[in-house]
């Protein structure tokens, strides 16, 4: 609850904030979001390289969300207008997490997974007993 109180605060006063400590601490902490904001496309790009091809319109998507939104993050910081900065990050983080869904596939791809019922019929074609589904004569 403090953080919408200091947000809204910003949103107001920002142009009229007279100590610098203040001013560089909102500088620096909204310039490194802008940075990841400007980073994450090519983090993503370096580690799956071998498997963009096959995601490229989510991974496209990615980065102009992300590009845009680091743009708009350091031109409302430069303009002192921090509504809009406030408006980029919201916005960042939506995209990143629609865009970040579908291009999860790529690192959670298993070839050796198998599911439950595909394990089932391997167990019938190769007649293996089950332990777990035989019957016990445990009391």
């Amino acid at each position: 609850m403090n953080t919408s109180f200091y947000i809204q605060y910003l949103i107001d006063h920002f142009k009229k904030i007279k100590s610098k400590i203040e001013k560089g601490l909102v500088y620096f902490g909204f310039g490194l979001v802008a940075l990841v904001a400007f980073a994450i496309p090519f983090v993503i790009f370096f580690l799956f390289k071998s498997s963009i091809g096959e995601n490229i319109f989510w991974f496209t998507v990615l980065a102009l969300v992300s590009f845009s939104c680091g743009f708009l993050m350091i031109r409302g910081l430069t303009r002192k207008e921090f509504s809009q900065t406030f408006f980029a990050i919201v916005f960042l983080m939506a995209g990143v997490v629609l865009t970040a869904i579908p291009l999860s596939k790529m690192y959670y791809t298993n070839k050796n997974y198998y599911s439950a019922y595909s394990l089932h019929s391997i167990e019938k074609k190769e007649s293996i007993k089950n332990q777990a589904r035989a019957k016990s004569n445990v009391i």
